[in-house]
C-alpha cells in the first residue's frame, strides 16, 4: 500500500505563500486568528529587503528563517503578549509582516476520490461531526496484522476496495475440496460460509459487504471509498442467509471459527429479542481467548435497559455495544439506548462498498458498529502488548461526551484521534485480578415427562468443568428423601450453569441441594459463597438451597399450522381428558402476521371463562415466536413490541382459571380486527400446575374473581387497555364468572360482596364509555 501524501508540507507551503503576500499588517484581525493555536513565546517578523532588522519593545531577534528573504523568528520577554508584539511590529514601516507562529498538524487524509460522501472522515458543514479520523491516521493506518472477523452475510471479497485487505488462510489449497490445514473446514481460503457448509463466504445480500468496507476499504488507494483502517485483515464469516436471516448455532459456529484461525475482534451487526444461554457462553468464552465482540445495539428507538436485544445487551467485559448518530452530531432518531450502550459512532446515511464492485449507501446501527469495530482494531494493532480490555478501555474513554448523549448512553462519541494518541504514557489499567470465588446465585429444578429429573445450578461466573462433579454435591434430599446422584454435566454452550441429575421423581415439593466449597473458577478460587471474600470457607461457603417442584402437564395442538382468516374470528380447539384441579396455568403460541395489533387473543376454558391473552397489542409486528403467556412473567404483554419472543403477563390474568378441571374442550380465539391481511397459528399449548391440595372452597371462588386486582391495579393496568378500546372484552368475561355450589353463590352474592362487584363494573363501565366517546388511535 503507498503512503500516505505529506498533507503537512502542503499546508506549510500554503501558510508560507500567505506571508509572501506584500502588505504591511495582517488583513484578519487578531482575534480572528487566535482560533488557532501557536507559540506563546515568540512571533514571527518578516521586514522590507532593503531594511535593517530591529527590536522592539524588549523582543529579541534569534531565527533567520533565510527561506523566505527578511523572515526572522522573534522572541518576547516575559508580560508582553502575543498581541501586543505584532502590533508594535505592524505599525513599524520597515515591516512587511508580522504574525503568530502557528500550530501545525499533518492531516492525512486518503487519495480515495469518493471519500467526501463520507460525511464521518470529511463534513464540511458540521466539521465536530466526525471521528476525527485524519488525526488518528497521522499516527497509524493499520499494519494488517490484527485479523478481524466480519460475522455478517459474507463479505465480497474480490471487490477492488477490499480484495488487498481480504484475510487468506494460508494453509489452505484453493479448489482442491480437502482440507489441507485439518482445521475441520474444507478450501476455507477466505473464510467460511456456515449458511451452505461451503469454503466461499461470497455475499448474496449486501450487507456483510457495506460492514467490512466502513473497516477496512484500502485507504489511499486511488479507488472508491476508505475504511477506518486501512490495512487490516478481514475475515467473511457468512451466517446469514440471502434474506438476512441465520441461527444461533451458526453463529456461534462462526465465532468458533474466528477464534481458531486467530482473530482477535468480531463485528457482529445483527440483533435478536431473545436471550440465548448458548450464545452468551460462546461470548464470554470467545473472550477468555482474547477477543473482542463488538456488537449493534439495534434500531428500534428503544431503551435497550428495558427492552433487551442481543447480543449487544450480554454483559461480558469483552461485548462492546454501539449505537448510531446522524451527520448533525444527534444520536439517530432510529437508534436504540440505554446505559448498557457504551459508544456511539455515525450510522445515518454512511457510504460504503458494496458487492460487484459497486458503492452505496446505507443507515443503521450496523453501520455503527463497524466504525468502532476499525478502531479497536487500530488500537491493538498500535498497542499488541495491551490486554483486550485495554484495547477496549482506550477507545472507550477517548470518546467524546457530547450533550446530545448524555442520559441516552453511558459513553460518548468515537473519536480515532483521542484513541490513536500516542501520549499516553502508561496504558489503561488491566482489570484487577480475580482472586474471589464464584457463588450460586439460582436453583431449578429440571423437568422431563412430567417428573423431576435433576436440579440446574447456576453460577456468578464461569467454572472449571472438571472441578464439579458427584463428588462436590455433599447431599441431595426430595420430599421423598435423600436421592443418590446419578450424574453431573455442564449445560451445553455455557460454563456457568451444571445440571445434578438423579434417577425421576413423582413427588411434589422441594428438592434440597447441598454443594462442597471445592469447586473451581477460572482463576482457579475455591467458592465464596457468602461473599465474605475469603474462599472455600468450611462450612460457611458451601452452597445450601433448594427448588420446588410442583407436577407440570403440558398439552399441544394437534391440525397446526392453520390459517387466521383476515377481519374474521378464527377458533382453534384442543380436547384434554384428564382432570386436575388447575393451580397455574401457561399458554405457549408461535403466530404470524402482517400486523399483528390486528388481534384480539383469547383463551376459553372448558367450563366457558374466557381470558384476553393479549389485544391488538405488536404496532407492526410480525406476530409471536414461541410465546408464553404467564401470570409470574417479569413484563407485561403491554410491554411488548414486534416479534414477541420469552415470557409475557397476559391482558387479563390466566388465575381466573384457578381451581377449575384441565378436562373438556379448549379453545384459542384470535379476532382479526382489521382488513388487508390475514396470518398463520403455527402452534399452541397449555401448560398446568396442579393446585395444591386443602385450599377453602370460598378461596378459590375470591382467587377467580377479578373484582380486587382490576380496581387496585387500574392505574397501571386497566387504564392501558382502556385507551386500546378492549374494556369491552374485560367486562363481558368478568361477568361469565360463576361459584361452583349454591353456597358459593349465597356467599358471593349477599352484601358487602355484591356492593362491591357493583361499584367495581360501574367504574369499569364509565371509563369505558369515556373511551368510547374519544377518537380512537390504533
Amino acid at each position: 500500500m503507498s503512503k500516505p501524501r505529506p498533507a503537512s508540507a502542503l499546508r506549510a507551503l500554503k501558510l508560507v505563500c500567505e506571508v509572501l503576500e506584500d502588505r504591511l499588517q495582517p488583513t484578519v484581525g487578531f482575534s480572528a486568528m487566535s482560533g488557532a493555536g501557536y507559540a506563546s513565546d515568540h512571533i514571527l517578523v518578516q521586514f522590507k529587503a532593503d531594511a535593517k532588522p530591529t527590536n522592539l519593545d524588549g523582543t529579541l531577534l534569534t531565527n533567520s528563517l533565510s527561506l523566505v528573504p527578511g523572515l526572522f523568528q522573534v522572541d518576547l520577554p516575559q508580560g508582553l503578549s502575543v498581541e501586543q508584539a505584532i502590533q508594535a511590529y505592524a505599525h513599524n514601516p520597515q515591516v512587511i509582516s508580522s504574525q503568530p507562529d502557528y500550530y501545525l498538524e499533518t492531516t492525512s487524509l486518503p487519495n480515495d476520490p469518493l471519500l467526501n460522501q463520507q460525511w464521518s472522515f470529511v463534513n464540511k458543514s458540521n466539521p465536530t461531526a466526525t471521528i476525527n479520523a485524519a488525526s488518528g491516521w497521522d499516527k497509524t493506518t493499520g499494519s494488517g496484522r490484527t485479523i478481524v472477523a466480519v460475522i455478517d452475510t459474507g463479505v465480497d471479497y474480490t471487490h477492488p476496495d477490499l480484495a488487498a485487505n481480504m484475510w487468506r488462510n494460508s494453509g489452505e489449497i484453493p479448489g482442491n475440496k480437502i482440507d489441507d490445514d485439518s482445521n475441520g473446514f474444507v478450501d476455507d481460503v477466505n473464510g467460511y460460509n456456515f449458511v451452505s457448509n461451503t469454503g466461499n463466504p461470497l455475499d448474496n445480500h449486501g450487507h456483510g459487504t457495506h460492514v467490512a468496507g466502513i473497516i477496512g476499504a484500502v485507504g489511499n488507494n486511488g479507488v472508491g471509498v476508505s475504511g477506518v483502517n486501512w490495512n487490516v485483515q478481514i475475515m467473511a464469516l457468512k451466517f446469514l442467509d440471502a434474506g438476512g436471516k441465520g441461527s444461533t448455532s451458526n453463529a456461534l459456529r462462526a465465532l468458533n471459527y474466528a477464534v481458531q484461525m486467530g482473530a482477535t475482534i468480531s463485528n457482529n451487526s445483527w440483533t435478536s429479542p431473545a436471550y440465548d444461554a448458548a450464545l452468551e457462553a460462546g461470548i464470554r468464552n470467545a473472550g477468555l481467548s482474547g477477543h473482542i465482540y463488538v456488537a449493534a445495539a439495534g434500531n428500534l428507538k428503544q431503551n435497550v435497559d428495558v427492552n433487551r436485544l442481543y447480543p449487544g445487551s450480554f454483559s461480558g467485559d469483552n461485548v462492546v455495544t454501539v449505537a448510531g448518530m446522524d451527520s448533525s452530531n444527534n444520536l439517530a432518531s432510529w437508534s436504540n439506548y440505554g446505559q448498557t450502550v457504551e459508544i456511539a459512532a455515525p450510522g445515518n446515511s454512511i457510504y460504503s462498498t458494496l458487492p460487484n464492485g459497486k458503492y452505496g449507501y446505507m443507515s443503521g446501527t450496523s453501520m455503527a458498529t463497524p466504525f468502532v469495530t476499525g478502531a479497536l482494531a487500530l488500537v491493538r494493532d498500535q498497542h499488541p502488548e495491551w490486554t483486550p480490555q485495554q484495547v477496549i478501555k482506550q477507545v472507550l474513554t477517548t470518546a467524546d461526551k457530547l450533550p446530545s448523549l448524555n442520559g441516552k448512553i453511558s459513553g460518548g462519541r468515537l473519536n480515532l484521534g483521542a484513541a490513536l494518541a500516542n501520549s499516553i504514557a502508561q496504558p489503561p489499567s488491566p482489570p484487577p485480578a480475580d482472586t474471589t470465588g464464584a457463588k450460586v446465585t439460582s436453583l431449578a429444578s429440571i423437568i422431563a415427562n412430567n417428573l423431576v429429573t435433576g436440579l440446574r445450578v447456576t453460577f456468578n461466573e464461569a467454572i472449571q468443568p472438571g472441578s464439579l462433579d458427584s463428588s462436590k454435591v455433599l447431599s441431595v434430599i426430595g420430599p421423598a428423601g435423600s436421592l443418590d446422584v446419578t450424574g453431573v454435566k455442564s449445560v451445553a454452550g455455557s460454563s456457568t450453569q451444571f445440571d445434578i441429575l438423579f434417577a425421576g421423581q413423582t413427588s411434589t415439593g422441594n428438592y434440597g441441594l447441598t454443594l462442597d466449597t471445592r469447586i473451581l473458577d477460572l482463576a482457579g478460587n475455591p467458592l465464596n459463597q457468602n461473599g465474605n471474600g475469603s474462599n472455600g470457607e468450611s462450612p460457611a461457603d458451601r452452597y445450601t438451597g433448594s427448588a420446588l417442584y410442583t407436577a407440570t402437564n403440558t398439552y399441544a395442538a394437534a391440525n397446526l399450522p392453520a390459517p387466521i382468516k383476515d377481519y374474521s374470528s378464527s377458533t382453534y380447539t384442543m380436547n384434554i381428558e384428564t382432570s386436575t384441579s388447575i393451580g397455574a396455568v401457561r399458554v405457549q403460541l408461535s403466530v404470524t402476521h402482517g400486523w399483528m395489533s390486528d388481534m384480539i387473543i383469547r383463551l376459553r376454558a372448558p367450563n366457558g371463562v374466557e381470558v384476553v391473552l393479549a389485544s391488538k397489542r405488536g404496532s407492526g409486528g410480525k406476530g409471536y415466536s414461541n410465546t408464553i403467556f404467564d401470570d409470574s412473567a417479569s413484563k407485561s404483554v403491554l410491554q411488548g413490541a414486534g416479534l414477541f419472543v420469552g415470557s409475557y403477563r397476559p391482558e387479563q390474568a390466566l388465575s381466573l382459571l384457578k381451581n377449575s378441571s384441565t378436562a373438556g374442550t379448549w379453545s384459542l380465539i384470535i379476532d382479526d380486527k382489521a382488513k388487508g391481511d390475514g396470518g398463520t397459528l403455527l402452534s399452541w399449548s397449555l401448560s398446568f400446575d396442579a393446585a395444591s391440595a386443602g385450599a377453602s372452597s370460598v378461596k378459590s371462588m375470591q382467587s377467580t374473581l377479578p373484582s380486587k386486582e382490576i380496581v387496585n391495579t387500574s392505574q397501571t393496568n386497566v387504564q392501558p387497555v382502556i385507551q386500546k378500546a378492549t374494556a369491552l372484552p374485560i367486562l363481558v368475561n368478568a361477568s361469565k364468572v360463576l361459584p361452583a355450589s349454591a353456597t358459593e353463590k349465597q356467599a358471593l352474592f349477599t352484601s358487602p360482596v355484591l356492593a362491591k362487584l357493583q361499584q367495581q363494573k360501574q367504574q369499569l363501565l364509565e371509563a369505558w364509555q369515556k373511551q368510547l366517546s374519544q377518537p380512537r388511535q390504533f
